[in-house]
């Protein structure tokens, strides 16, 4: 019995042997009852059954040529059958098992019974020679099914088609691609829903600008990776290839943890992982709105979506609800997301349905038994801050109140100084008539010098001259013959930019030389150089001030005494006939130095140059751009050092396929955006991104208004309290100062009425007569000789104290008061000084 079960294992053994083999020759099949075995044995190829689990596309289920990891159980498992290597007729499944692998004259096809074949290949997609009949498909060891044939001219082997161009939802190892190869674009698209195989709505790309990997929700950047080029977790490394003709990555495995089966997997949810052997990469609930946790993109939307706003899976029981897209059994979840996050009525989708939408749109309750899982858009609700703010704005007005009242208090007392010392002046001048009548070429007006008429005339017919003569030099035009040197400058016709050369020191010799003369173009009145807007001749500094910038009959350059001319453009450059006498330079109001002429041919005036095409480190508003157009280049290049402009290490690039801005160190990347194009509120610029066959560039626009003008919240009042808060602080100041006002013009015009009266008294008309009596008022006039000797000059052992008015002094005096009084031994002096 034993020998006979030995012979028998045998026997199988063989068999399996002869029938096991990993081609199918010309004229060959492989039907439901047969398979493909690479030659490691690990990898199958077949058709298969899919059960949905549902209705779809008026079918129950489908028949797949499948390939898969040999001995992998869990296959027959309908649940993981979206774990196959690769799918033949993803798109186009077979209504019965009458599905055939056939390769014959036309290529390589699946015959059916069900409708026309299934051509993978054909001969005449192929401009090479090919004998159909040594046309043979291998099932390799990577994975890759191989379509090869033989070139009839030379007898070489070809490849025809391979699977590895064709991808579905899974990226084995090297060799397989992702990216870009002899123009075929490779990328992994994910099934529809758990069950059913067809393309879904997330698509796996690599962007070779940035180094990352990208999914896509439909158009919309889901997530990224960072730089991807280190080894991740040491278990794999990534490799990056870049040729003019192809620009992919690949992976190999550097740790077995992976288990012998290794795969790089998008699944229908987003969710991004190593066939679940090594566990999730990124999982669809951090990449379903404003998220940014580990590499999600924060989602584009309608002002009605604030930061922080996500989908949440919740159990609810709602009668409001909007099933017009019920029934489209194309969309899958992650497109009804999508369609929801767009509209601001729409709070959520079912998320029990995995094809079809079913939308919410109003009132629900949350955490009942019997309840429905919905996807809701949890509208981000942080704590209230209300206090902080008001906190906030309460000891900013108290500071600004504060600081006000001390620069009242200094300016008081810098004033009443002044006026001390004028008063002082005054009474001690041999003549007060000159008050009267004038001050010899200067005036006063409450108490204060002015400007003499005569000498304001003059200042302003100097001025007025200068502005006519600025009006008449400043030109925005270089026209054919005339030249610009170091003691000219082209102005735009708004007066915003101007362009001139100027003279920039090094802080350290560079290249022997300790500075340089530049053309630059710099914002009028700017006088800092290193914030120019354009140089023209960064990196060929010119030595001396002889720089002469020049359009003539070759085009446009630099003259110098010190070299070659620096020719900025040639007009053998372009093959468009160009008058040379009709060619001008003009400095635009949008900062853009262009360089016309007219067309012979047709009369049209062309730009010829310009130097929105040759940008050094800025990049200006609109009409300026970052990007690629009709073959040329344009990105910014950073300077050597802060004094140095020459081409430093630094670029910053638009990567039109991430939509990111990237710096680059030379050509490693050094940073890089999020998704620009998705940047929402709170912004002060708009970013513009226009894609055609020749063009693929970014511009900015700046916001007027630079705050967010999203509806917050109505549950959020801070904004109000904040309002409140600066409308009491402002308040309290206009009152203080309205205050301030009115009791300084009070003491003004009582001082004045004082001086006045002092001045222009009839008794009064020469200051001696104050000096022997007071002839008509009550007032005792001292000489200030007389004050300040009876007040031992003003010495601190005199002072009483300081009143409102000034300080008050002890003075020790015999006087005789003009009614002929009693002799005073001591009299309390006060001595008043003005205080506007």
């Amino acid at each position: 019995m034993f020998s006979f079960r030995v012979l028998v294992l045998i026997l199988g053994c063989l068999w399996l042997t002869e029938a096991a083999t990993n081609t199918l020759n010309h004229g060959d099949m492989l039907s439901l009852s047969n398979s493909l075995v690479s030659q490691n044995g690990a990898v199958s190829l077949g058709f298969h059954r899919q059960d949905y689990g549902r209705t779809w596309d008026d079918k129950e289920f489908g028949y797949y040529l499948a390939m898969y990891y040999t001995g992998d159980t869990m296959f027959t498992e309908d649940k993981y059958f979206n774990h196959s290597i690769w799918l033949a007729n993803r798109d186009d499944p077979i209504a019965d098992d009458s599905g055939v692998l056939v390769v014959d004259d036309t290529g390589l096809k699946i015959n059916r019974t069900g409708g026309n074949p299934i051509q993978l290949f054909s001969l005449q997609s192929t401009s090479i020679t090919i004998n159909s009949s040594d046309m043979r498909l291998v099932l390799h060891n990577s994975g890759n099914l191989v379509l090869q044939g033989t070139d009839t001219e030379n007898g070489e082997n070809v490849v025809l088609w391979q699977s590895f161009d064709h991808p579905t939802d899974t990226l084995l190892p090297e060799p397989m691609k992702l990216g870009v190869s002899h123009g075929r674009r490779m990328s992994l698209t994910s099934w529809l829903t758990d069950s059913i195989p067809a393309s879904g709505s997330l698509t796996l790309e690599w962007d070779p600008v940035g180094n990352l990997l990208v999914v896509r929700l439909r158009e919309r950047v889901l997530w990224a990776t960072g730089e991807l080029l280190s080894d991740l977790n040491g278990i794999y490394n990534i490799t990056y290839v870049s040729s003019p003709d192809e620009q992919y990555i690949y992976y190999t495995i550097v740790n077995s943890t992976l288990g012998e089966n290794p795969r790089l997997l998008l699944h229908h949810d987003a969710s991004l992982d190593f066939g679940g052997s090594f566990g999730g990469i990124i999982t669809s609930y951090k990449c379903d709105g404003h998220s940014t946790e580990k590499g999600c993109k924060r989602w584009e939307g309608p002002k009605c979506r604030n930061k922080g706003d996500k989908f949440e899976l919740r159990s609810i029981r709602t009668t409001y609800t909007n099933d017009t897209l019920i029934r489209n059994l194309s969309l899958s979840i992650n497109d009804c997301k999508d369609i929801c996050w767009n509209n601001c009525n729409c709070l959520g989708v079912n998320a029990e349905m995995d094809l079809g939408c079913q939308f919410l749109s109003g009132p629900y309750d949350e955490g009942v038994l019997d309840g429905v899982s919905f996807q809701v858009i949890n509208r981000n609700r942080s704590k209230s801050k209300t206090w902080i703010w008001i906190l906030i704005s309460i000891v900013i007005a108290l500071t600004i109140i504060v600081l006000l009242s001390t620069l009242f208090y200094l300016r008081r007392q810098s004033r009443a100084r002044k006026e001390e010392k004028f008063l002082l002046d005054l009474m001690t001048s041999e003549d007060a008539r000159e008050l009267q009548t004038g001050n010899k070429g200067y005036c006063f007006h409450n108490h204060r010098p002015c400007l003499n008429k005569n000498m304001f005339g003059s200042r302003v017919l100097v001025l007025i001259l200068g502005c006519l003569w600025l009006t008449e030099a400043a030109t925005n035009t270089l026209n054919h013959g005339d030249k610009l040197n170091l003691s000219d400058s082209l102005v735009s016709q708004n007066g915003a930019v101007s362009l001139g050369f100027h003279r920039l020191d090094y802080d350290q010799t560079w290249d022997g030389k300790e500075f340089g003369y530049y053309l630059a173009m710099y914002y009028t009145g700017d006088t800092s150089l290193n914030h120019s807007i354009w140089l023209a001749n960064r990196d060929d500094p010119i030595t001396d001030n002889s720089g002469v910038l020049a359009v003539d009959d070759t085009g446009l350059r630099i003259n110098h005494t010190g070299g070659n001319p620096i020719q900025l453009f040639s007009l053998q450059s372009t093959s468009i006939t160009i008058s040379s006498s009709d060619m001008k330079l003009v400095l635009q109001d949008s900062e853009n130095l262009v360089l016309q002429g007219t067309d012979i041919e047709n009369g049209e005036n062309v730009v010829l140059w310009q130097s929105f095409d040759h940008p050094t480190d800025t990049l200006l508003p609109e009409p300026m751009r970052l990007g690629f157009s009709h073959g040329r280049r344009m990105s910014l290049t950073s300077w050597l050092t802060d004094s140095i402009p020459a081409s430093g290490s630094f670029t910053l690039e638009w990567d039109p396929v991430g939509n990111l801005l990237i710096v680059r160190l030379r050509e490693r990347v050094f940073w890089s955006t999020g998704d620009l194009l998705s940047l929402d509120g709170n912004r002060i610029y708009n970013f513009t991104y226009v894609s055609s066959p020749d063009e693929q560039y970014l511009y900015y626009t700046t916001v007027i208004n630079p705050f967010s003008l999203e509806k917050k919240p109505q549950e959020s009042k801070t904004w109000i309290w904040i309002v409140i808060s600066i409308a009491i602080a402002l308040t309290i100041i206009a009152v203080l100062s309205t205050l301030f006002y009115l009791r300084r013009q009070r003491r003004a015009r009582k001082e004045e009425e004082y001086l006045l009266d002092l001045m222009t008294s009839e008794d009064a008309s020469d200051i001696r007569e104050l000096q022997t009596g007071n002839k008509g008022h009550n007032l005792n006039i001292y000489t200030v000789e007389a004050i300040v000797s009876a007040t031992n000059g003003f010495s601190p052992d005199n002072l009483l104290g300081k009143g409102g008015f000034g300080p008050v002094f002890k003075v020790s005096a015999k006087c005789q008061p003009h009614d002929g009084g009693i002799e005073n031994d001591f009299i309390n002096l006060s001595l008043t000084f003005e205080n506007l």
